[in-house]
């Protein structure tokens, strides 16, 4: 025997120890019933004409009492997998994008029937409709306008009353949906096509053949097209360019939705939800299977390229010496269309050598440094291997190996290379073999001392006629070669300001403080070399420039910055202080993009909303208070709110004088002092 019934879901909200709680509730209702007759090679067929919804089917046999069910949904409307939470529509489209022109048939269908509002938003409410919407859902039907652009957004909202008094009495309610209306972008799409060889020689050129598809008789394009080592761009999860998803593709909402309905239910002693921003700070690398690499990172660009009048380019690389596979990222675009395109590209030669080098080395250090070589295409035979090396490192005997290669065999061996001085060595394998196989390949290997840079500064004050003779003798306790002298002389006392711009010049790392606590000072050495009258040192234009990209390479999507990548963890303080550099930036005439100032005033503003801190959480609030207040953005009364309650909390005389400027900035003179 079989059964179908209707599956009709409800939501009920419950208490437990003074918390609420909700799930759901399955009603089934009956639909038909029926006997069939099923063998074992000849399965029977059902089938019934069944409005939108929920079903399942029940077969029971009634001999053994073996039972089966299968649950189904109909309609085009319902999504794949629908949440168990109340307060959701179910929304669904009958296309996947539209025409301008074209009419949107939206289902929709809520956990209960009740009077419904339309919204059609972007970035603002382009149109409200009003309807009641049954409780088996209803389509509707909007007419799609050319100003959408690339789409717009279907709010939908349901209501639903309270329930009449009693022992199991609902509050009111309402349900929420949300869809993308997209319009079809196809005839403003280009789409390149890469021809690139599968298998490619280093050290020499190669030609990419390039096809782009989607452009008009005479329309006029160009095509850009990059060549990047993979290993590096799986390091850093770089997605390849495709303007046509920015310009194009889905955008983010840009309305908020407010109702009062969540605050309806008692929710003083629920369970505190844990507040998470980001998402992406414990990201998976995709390093898997990844070669060490002992040559350099390659990354070519080929520049704007015009396409001929059948849409094709021919473009050149000169292939460096890279053993790895590069990512071929072309962008085409004209007056009215973009389009993208990806392919790989292998570079090897028919024998693989790959070396294995430290990043560095010390004097006096002794590495023993691996050779591998992989006979992929070469023919069998005897194969010779020689390394050599110039400049501080040098190899110790002995630094050849004759060897037996089949193809698919391969032979690994470590050579000693025994540093001597601070410098760069260069490096270099020639490998020989049948037909005329000559293989050489280059690399460098810095030596550098184990210690760190350090400094003596010697002070000394010359009378009138007097004079001072300097020498070498200062300079006997470091390595020969490495030491550095700067002569500074002063009327008044000297701040030595060529060797701070050298200091910070030489400093190496480059993490969020690092790189903001570099760049900082470097807005003001013009301002004080001419307060001194001294000469302010090298040019610091290009190392601001540096800097100010690197700290916008790490802002995050949420708007504040990662200590290493824009993936990784936030610090507030940070946060502060390289939008408090960003700023100060702007206002010294660097190039500073208004998008990246925006984003980071608006996380900072959100961040001092929070109705609760630690004490160690104060500085950086006040430190925020203090960037917000410059950049005019500051909330006054939650300024002074934090001033009244925090001021006497405060751990730093830094924060302290940080709130008391933001304060001046508002003219409260009395709170500021």
């Amino acid at each position: 025997r079989f059964e179908l019934l209707r599956e009709n879901w409800e939501y009920r909200w419950y208490s437990v120890n003074g918390v609420w709680r909700h799930k759901s509730h399955i009603r089934s209702q009956p639909i038909d019933t029926g006997a069939i007759d099923i063998g074992a090679d000849a399965p029977a067929a059902l089938a019934r004409q069944l409005p939108a919804g929920r079903y399942r089917w029940e077969v029971t046999d009634p001999t053994s009492g073996a039972q089966s069910s299968l649950r189904f949904r109909v309609g085009w409307w319902i999504e794949a997998e629908l949440p168990d939470v109340p307060d959701k529509l179910e929304t669904a489209l009958d296309k996947p994008s539209y025409q301008p022109g074209d009419t949107v048939k939206l289902f929709v269908k809520a956990p209960f029937a009740g009077p419904a509002e339309v919204a059609i938003a972007s970035d603002r409410i382009l149109a409200l409709r009003a309807l009641d919407l049954p409780v088996d859902g209803a389509t509707i039907e909007i007419p799609v306008d050319a100003s959408w652009g690339s789409g717009v957004y279907a709010l939908v909202s349901v209501y639903r009353p309270s329930d009449a008094p009693g022992p199991h009495q609902r509050g009111p309610g309402r349900a929420v949906g949300v869809a993308w209306l997209g319009i079809d972008t196809s005839p403003r799409t280009l789409a390149p096509a890469l021809a690139a060889p599968d298998v490619a020689r280093p050290r020499g050129p190669v030609e990419i053949p390039v096809k782009v598809a989607g452009l008009a008789a005479g329309e006029e394009a160009y095509v850009t097209l990059a060549a990047v080592d993979e290993a590096v761009l799986k390091l850093t999860e770089f997605n390849s360019p495709a303007p046509e998803k920015y310009y194009f593709g889905k955008r983010q909402l840009g309305v908020e939705l407010r109702d009062l309905y969540g605050r309806l239910i008692d929710a003083r002693s629920d369970a505190v939800g844990v507040l998470r921003s980001g998402g992406d700070s414990f990201a998976k690398r995709s390093v898997a299977g990844l070669p060490d690499k002992s040559s350099k990172v390659v990354a070519l660009f080929s520049g704007i390229v015009r396409l001929d009048g059948d849409g094709a380019a021919r473009i050149p690389f000169d292939i460096p010496d890279f053993q790895g596979q590069l990512r071929l990222m072309a962008v085409a675009f004209s007056a009215q269309k973009v389009g993208s395109a990806t392919a790989s590209m292998t570079i090897r030669d028919p024998v693989v050598t790959t070396v294995s080098l430290p990043r560095f080395l010390a004097p006096g250090d002794a590495a023993r440094i691996g050779v591998t070589i992989n006979n992929l295409e070469g023919a069998a035979g005897d194969y010779h291997l020689s390394l050599s090396a110039t400049g501080p490192a040098q190899f110790r005997a002995p630094t050849g190996r004759s060897i037996k290669l089949a193809p698919g065999s391969n032979f690994n061996d470590g050579f000693v290379l025994s540093a001597a001085a601070p410098g760069n060595a260069e490096l270099k394998l020639e490998l020989s073999g049948p037909g005329d196989l000559r293989i050489t390949r280059d690399f460098t290997i810095g030596v550098r001392p184990a210690q760190a840079y350090q400094l003596r500064r010697f002070v000394g004050r010359l009378q009138p006629g007097e004079s001072v003779t300097l020498d070498d003798g200062a300079a006997g306790e470091f390595l020969p070669g490495t030491a550095e002298a700067l002569l500074s002389v002063s009327p008044r006392p000297d701040w030595d300001v060529p060797g701070l711009l050298r200091t910070l010049e030489r400093y190496a790392y480059g993490c969020l403080e690092q790189t903001t606590s570099r760049a900082l000072p470097l807005l003001y050495v013009e301002e004080v070399a001419h307060l001194w009258r001294a000469d302010p040192g090298p040019a610091t234009a290009e190392t601001l420039d540096r800097a100010i990209g690197h700290i916008i390479e790490l802002q995050r999507s949420d708007g504040s910055f990662g200590v290493w990548s824009d993936t990784g963890d936030t610090v507030p303080w940070l946060d502060a202080y390289a939008t408090d550099f960003l700023m100060r930036g702007k206002e010294h005439g660097k190039n500073v993009p208004d998008f990246a100032i925006k984003a980071a005033v608006s996380w900072l503003h959100d961040y001092v909303r929070q109705d609760h801190a630690e004490i160690g959480d104060l500085p950086a609030l006040a430190y925020a208070h203090y960037v917000l207040a410059r950049a005019k953005s500051d909330d006054l009364d939650g300024l002074r709110y934090f001033y009244e309650t925090q001021m006497a909390r405060l751990p730093t005389q830094l924060a302290k004088a940080q709130t008391a400027a933001a304060l001046a900035q508002y003219g409260d003179a009395a709170r500021a002092a």
